[in-house]
């Protein structure tokens, strides 16, 4: 059983909503709005989220059908230019500007020199949108230094990342991000419901950034409430060497066994990544140590024990869609509501529980929809 099987499916619409083709939606007829790209760096989800967004600006109508690409092991570099070359020519109301495109490739000089030459551009005026994946593009972006609408994207918490001001207000009226407000919180409430650990490790970055994607102190707040206790291990700052950061995940992760834990959370860190998390895990499955991945279901793939069904990545592209078709129609980002709250689903592995020795019952059973009956 190597694929994914669905076992039940939940009512989406009644989750996030329906989509009506609304005057809002649609595209203006004057003339061609000119978007923009920043990422911090990449990272598997992001040219999920990016494909997804442009087939729902289609449904929409805002451009012509075409053949879209292939997210999968794909770089949003890649897709960017294939949607200069593509969309481009097919659309009367979008134009994907070739060189107004940056990955900073998680290294903070560049990132500090990829701020400067987008604000230098951003301030040139002619851009009417910049869509900011991630939590260092939103970070790089929520400023008064410059007015552009930016719509941020696929961020861990923009609100402990100090992008937004609050849930319901992201305090720059050219700024909006997707927030889900307890995503995190159904990570370790579900997570312990099914295991019923009572030491988790937890292993961050320690700066800013890496506590938000961490959700360092949403941890601590649950673990207060649920009775467990917390195991920290910090992963130094390599400065963008992905090889250094997994050589540090792969000495926390053996800490973690040393100090006996029951469970992991398995944080997003570029030590953490999905090429990563096979060799990862065979160091704590072969503890018995249950994970919980933020990633979702690609994790689960590898070896994670569990995670959040996370492949509807079109549930994201429509809520992003819609936001920028709102925006190009001259609604002010700020006015538009922020909050999306995806659906609970939970995926599985099965050989990894069976190396872990989790055992199922009525209990824990009934959270998951998706099995994978072996590391793929």
């Amino acid at each position: 059983m190597k694929n994914g099987i669905r076992l039940g499916t939940l009512c989406v619409l009644l989750c996030v909503g329906t989509l009506s083709i609304s005057k809002e939606l649609k595209p203006p007829v004057d003339r061609k709005m000119k978007l923009c790209y920043h990422e911090g760096g990449s990272w598997e989800t992001y040219p999920h989220h990016l494909v997804a967004t442009v087939q729902e600006l289609m449904d929409l109508g805002w451009i012509d059908p075409f053949p879209m690409p292939n997210a999968e092991g794909a770089l949003t570099q890649q897709l960017w230019l294939y949607f200069v070359e593509s969309l481009n020519k097919r659309s009367a109301h979008l134009e994907f500007v070739e060189d107004c495109y940056w990955s900073s490739e998680w290294d903070p000089e560049k990132r500090q020199k990829d701020q400067q030459n987008m604000l230098h551009r951003l301030n040139q005026k002619g851009i009417d949108l910049i869509m900011a994946m991630g939590t260092w593009a939103g970070q790089n972006l929520a400023n008064k230094e410059h007015q552009v609408p930016t719509v941020v994207m696929s961020t861990s918490d923009p609100l402990a990342s100090g992008i937004i001001q609050s849930v319901d207000d992201s305090g720059l009226d050219h700024l909006h991000a997707k927030v889900s407000p307890f995503r995190f919180e159904r990570h370790i409430e579900v997570f312990h419901r099914a295991v019923q650990f009572k030491t988790l490790g937890l292993p961050f970055e320690n700066t800013a950034s890496g506590k938000s994607y961490a959700a360092y102190d949403i941890v601590y707040r649950i673990a207060k409430r649920l009775n467990f206790k917390v195991i920290e291990c910090e992963i130094p700052v390599s400065g963008g060497n992905t090889e250094k950061d997994f050589t540090g995940a792969t000495q926390c992760l053996k800490d973690f066994v040393v100090r006996g834990v029951d469970a992991v959370y398995l944080t997003e860190h570029t030590g953490l990544q999905l090429k990563y998390i096979k060799s990862l895990m065979s160091i704590l499955n072969s503890h018995g140590i249950k994970t919980f991945a933020q990633g979702g279901s690609k994790y689960v793939q590898q070896g994670v024990l569990m995670s959040m069904t996370t492949n509807r990545y079109e549930l994201y592209g429509k809520f992003y869609a819609q936001v920028i078709a709102r925006i190009l129609n001259g609604e002010s980002p700020r006015s538009i509501p922020q909050v999306f709250e995806e659906p609970i689903r939970i995926s599985l592995n099965v050989q990894t529980a069976n190396q872990v020795g989790f055992r199922f019952t009525d209990k824990n059973l009934s959270l998951v929809d998706t099995f994978y009956g072996m590391i793929e």
